[in-house]
C-alpha cells in the first residue's frame, strides 16, 4: 500500500470517530526509515490525510492550521531518515514513556503531539534520547498567567 494510500486510510478512521493520527505518525516514520518518502512529501501525505477524514476532494493551500501540520509530519520523516535504524523504535519507547507517565497519573498530552515532540527532540541532540526525558517530552507543561 503506498503511503498515500495510507494517509487516506488513517483518515477515513478519523472520521469515523477513532483517534489514529499518532498510526500515520508511525507509517510516516517507518516509511522514511525505508526511504519511501522524503521530507517534501510532506504536504501531500498531510492533505490526502486531512481530505479523508473529513470527506473532501481537495484542501485549500490557506487552510488555517495546514502549514503547521505538514511541518510535524515533515519532522517525523526527518528522524525516519536520520536515524533509520532505531527510529521506529524510538516511537515506541515513546509511547511507553508516556503510558507510564499516563499511569502515574500524571497529566500528559496526546499520543501524536507526544510523538512530534520526541521527534524534534532527538532530531535536536546528538545522543538517543532517555527514558527521562522521553517521560519529560509526554508531560503537560503548565501554563504561566
Amino acid at each position: 500500500m503506498s503511503l498515500k494510500a495510507e494517509a487516506r486510510k488513517y483518515g477515513q478512521l478519523v472520521a469515523s470517530n477513532r483517534g489514529v493520527l499518532h498510526q500515520l505518525a508511525i507509517a510516516v516514520v517507518r516509511a522514511a526509515a525505508e526511504g519511501e518518502i522524503e521530507p517534501e512529501n510532506a504536504h501531500e501525505i498531510y492533505v490526502e490525510y486531512y481530505k479523508a477524514a473529513h470527506h473532501l476532494t481537495s484542501v485549500s493551500p490557506d487552510m488555517p492550521g495546514l502549514k503547521q501540520n505538514v511541518s510535524k509530519l515533515r519532522q517525523l520523516i526527518k528522524l525516519g531518515q536520520q536515524r533509520r535504524k532505531d527510529a521506529l523504535a524510538l516511537m515506541r519507547r515513546a509511547e511507553r514513556a508516556r503510558e507510564e507517565a499516563l499511569h502515574g497519573n500524571a497529566p500528559v498530552i496526546a499520543l501524536y503531539p507526544h510523538l512530534v515532540e520526541v521527534a524534534r527532540a532527538q532530531l535536536a541532540s546528538p545522543k538517543p534520547l532517555s527514558e527521562p526525558q522521553l517521560m519529560q517530552l509526554a508531560l503537560k507543561r503548565r501554563r504561566s498567567r
